[in-house]
C-alpha cells in the first residue's frame, strides 16, 4: 500500500466517479500477475470505498435484483467485514457464500467458519440460517475430485452429515451464464419467493418483541433515575462543599507523598555513595568485553592472525588492517557497554512503580489493579479525557513517562574520550605530530605481535572506560531525582494545578470517592432538566404504544 501510494494518492479526495465498464477493473480488483511484475504497478482499488455497477440483467423474466459483492476474509482493508456488516443487516435478503475447490483449498476452513459467524450477526432476527445463507460451490474449471472433497467436507463440517441441514448448498460454473441461471439463480429465486415473506414476519415479530423488552428496560431505568434524583435533591449544597473539601485534601496528601519520594531520591543523588547495582552492571559489561578480547575479538585468535597476515600481504603493510580493526573494536566496546541500559530501564521502571503506587493510594478506584507505567499512562489519559480536561496535570504525568536513562545519551558523552586510544593515528606527546601507534612486520611473527598489541590497546580502553563509568555512578540518581522533582512541581505547584484538581474531582468524583456521593449533578437546573426529560420519554413511549408516534 505504501510503495504504490503514488498510483492512487490523487484519488484520495472523496466524492464519486463514473467510469466505463472497460475501465472498471483497476478500481475493483487486484492487479494481474503480469502487472505485479512491474515495480510501479498501479493499485487504484486502494482508494475505493464502495462501487455500484448498474447493468441489464441477462434474463428478462427477472426484475429488481441487486447484487452486492463483498471482499472476503484477509482483505487489506481495515475492518472490511465490520464495515459491510451494517449493509448486510439492512439491505440484503439473502447471502451467497462462494467457495472454489482449488488445490489446497478444497475444504471448509477456520476462515469460512468465521465468515458464517459474521453472517449470523447479519442475519439478525431471521430465525433459520438456511433461509438467509446459501453456500455456493463454484466448480467451473476445477478437478472433479476437488469439488467432491469440498462438497463432502461441507456436509461433515457444516451440515452435521446431512445435506442442507443448516445451510443449503448449490453448485455451478460461475463462468457459464446458463449454469449460473439454472443451478444457482433459479433455486435462489424460488427460495425467496417462498421464504422471504416468512423471514419478513420473523423480523417484524422479533422487532416487536425487542421493542417491548427495550420499553420495559427504559421504564425501569427512568424509575430508578427518578428515585435517585429525589434522594439526592435535598443534599446539593452539602455535597458541593464536601467535594471541595475533599479536593483540597487530595492535593495536600499527594503533595506530602510526592515530597517524601523526592526527598528519598535527593538523598540517593547527593549521598556520594556508589550504587552497588550500577557498579555490578558496569563490571558485568567490562568482564564480557574482556572475554571477547581474550577469545580473539569474536573470531578466535588463530583466525584473526591469519586474516591479519593475508591482508598485510595484500597491502604490504599493517596500517589498513590495523585501522579497520581498531575502529571495529572501538565500536564493539562502546556497544557492549550499552548493556547498562538494562540497569537504567530497571531504575526508570522502579520510579514509575513508586509514583504509580503513590498516586493509586490516594485516587480511590480510578486506576483499579493497574501498576507502574500502565497505571501512569491511564492516569494521563484520564486527565486528558476528563469531562473537564486537565492538560497541565496530564502533561506532568506524560513527561514523567517520557523519561529515558540511556548509556549513549546520559553517560557515553562523558566517557567517549577514553576510547580515543583505539585510533590508528595518535599525536606524539613531544612533537605533536601524528604517527601510527601499531606497526608490525608482514610475517607470521608480526601477526602474532599484532594481536598482542591490539589486545593491549583494547584492554586499556575498556579499563579506562569502566573506570570513567564508575566515576559517573551518581548520574542516574541525579536524573531520577530531577525527573521526580519536576513531576511534583508541575503536578502540585504549577499555576493551573489548583484549578485542574477541582476539574479532576468533578469529572471522576465517584471513582475517587466511591460510595460517598450518591445522586446526579450538583445543580438545581440539571435536576430540573433531567426530570423534564424523564417525563418526555414516558409520554413518547405512551404515544408509540398508541400508534401516534
Amino acid at each position: 500500500m505504501q510503495s504504490a501510494l503514488s498510483s492512487y494518492e490523487g484519488e484520495l479526495n472523496g466524492g464519486e466517479r463514473t467510469v466505463a465498464l472497460g475501465e472498471l477493473r483497476q478500481y475493483v480488483a487486484y492487479p494481474t500477475n503480469d502487472q505485479i511484475a512491474n515495480d510501479k504497478c498501479p493499485r487504484r482499488y486502494l482508494a475505493v470505498r464502495d462501487v455500484r455497477i448498474d447493468c441489464t440483467f441477462p434474463h428478462l423474466q427477472v426484475d429488481h435484483v441487486g447484487i452486492i459483492d463483498l471482499p472476503g476474509l484477509g482483505e487489506l482493508s481495515a475492518n472490511a467485514e465490520e464495515y459491510h456488516l451494517a449493509g448486510l443487516q439492512n439491505e440484503v435478503d439473502l447471502v451467497l457464500l462462494v467457495k472454489r475447490p482449488v488445490e489446497g483449498m478444497a475444504y471448509w476452513g477456520r476462515e469460512d467458519g468465521a465468515t458464517t459467524n459474521l453472517l449470523d450477526r447479519a442475519r439478525g432476527l431471521v430465525k433459520n440460517r438456511r433461509d438467509f445463507v446459501f453456500i455456493v460451490i463454484n466448480s467451473g474449471g476445477t478437478e472433479t475430485n476437488l469439488a467432491t472433497s469440498l462438497r463432502d467436507d461441507i456436509r461433515r463440517q457444516v451440515n452435521d452429515g446431512v445435506d442442507g441441514k443448516h445451510f443449503q448448498v448449490l453448485e455451478g460454473n460461475a463462468s457459464d451464464q446458463q449454469s449460473v441461471f439454472e443451478s444457482i439463480l433459479k433455486p435462489i429465486l424460488t427460495h425467496l419467493s417462498k421464504r422471504l415473506p416468512v423471514m419478513d414476519d420473523e423480523v417484524f415479530e422479533g422487532a416487536r418483541a425487542n421493542n417491548e423488552t427495550l420499553k420495559a428496560r427504559v421504564l425501569t431505568s427512568l424509575q430508578d433515575l427518578r428515585a435517585a434524583l429525589n434522594a439526592a435533591s435535598g443534599s446539593l449544597g452539602s455535597m458541593a462543599e464536601d467535594l471541595e473539601r475533599r479536593t483540597v485534601e487530595l492535593r495536600r496528601d499527594l503533595a506530602g507523598a510526592l515530597s517524601n519520594l523526592v526527598d528519598r531520591l535527593q538523598a540517593n543523588a547527593r549521598s556520594g555513595e556508589e550504587d552497588p547495582q550500577f557498579i555490578a552492571a558496569v563490571e558485568t559489561s567490562y568482564d564480557e568485553i574482556q572475554n571477547w578480547i581474550e577469545t580473539g575479538f569474536g573470531v578466535g585468535k588463530a583466525v584473526w592472525c591469519a586474516d591479519a597476515l593475508r591482508q598485510m600481504r595484500v597491502d604490504r603493510n599493517s596500517g589498513p588492517f590495523a585501522a579497520h580493526e581498531l575502529n571495529r573494536i572501538r565500536v564493539e566496546i562502546s556497544g557492549r557497554f550499552c548493556t547498562l541500559d538494562n540497569y537504567f530501564d530497571g531504575q526508570v521502571s522502579e520510579l514509575w512503580i513508586d509514583a504509580a503506587l503513590l498516586m493509586k493510594s490516594h485516587l480511590g478506584e480510578l486506576l483499579g489493579a493497574l501498576n507502574g507505567h500502565e497505571a501512569l499512562a491511564v492516569l494521563a489519559q484520564h486527565f486528558s479525557d476528563a469531562s473537564e480536561p486537565c492538560p497541565t496535570l496530564s502533561k506532568a504525568v506524560r513527561d514523567l513517562l517520557e523519561l529515558r536513562l540511556e548509556y549513549r545519551t546520559n553517560l557515553h558523552p562523558h566517557v567517549r574520550k577514553e576510547l580515543d586510544g583505539l585510533n590508528l593515528q595518535v599525536l606524539d606527546p613531544e612533537t605533536g605530530e601524528p604517527h601510527n601507534q601499531v606497526i608490525v612486520e608482514v610475517s607470521e611473527a608480526g601477526a602474532e605481535r599484532f594481536f598482542r598489541l591490539i589486545s593491549q590497546l583494547a584492554q586499556q580502553a575498556a579499563y579506562r572506560t569502566k573506570k570513567a563509568l564508575v566515576g559517573e555512578s551518581l548520574t542516574p540518581a541525579l536524573v531520577l531525582h530531577a525527573a521526580a522533582e519536576q513531576f511534583e512541581d508541575v503536578l502540585i505547584r504549577s499555576g493551573e494545578s489548583e484549578r485542574e484538581f477541582r476539574r479532576f474531582s468533578r469529572s471522576f468524583r465517584d471513582e475517587l470517592w466511591p460510595n460517598v456521593f450518591n445522586g446526579v449533578d450538583s445543580t438545581n437546573a440539571r435536576f430540573a432538566k433531567v426530570a423534564r426529560a424523564i417525563q418526555a420519554i414516558r409520554e413518547h413511549l405512551g404515544d408509540f404504544e398508541r400508534g401516534e408516534a
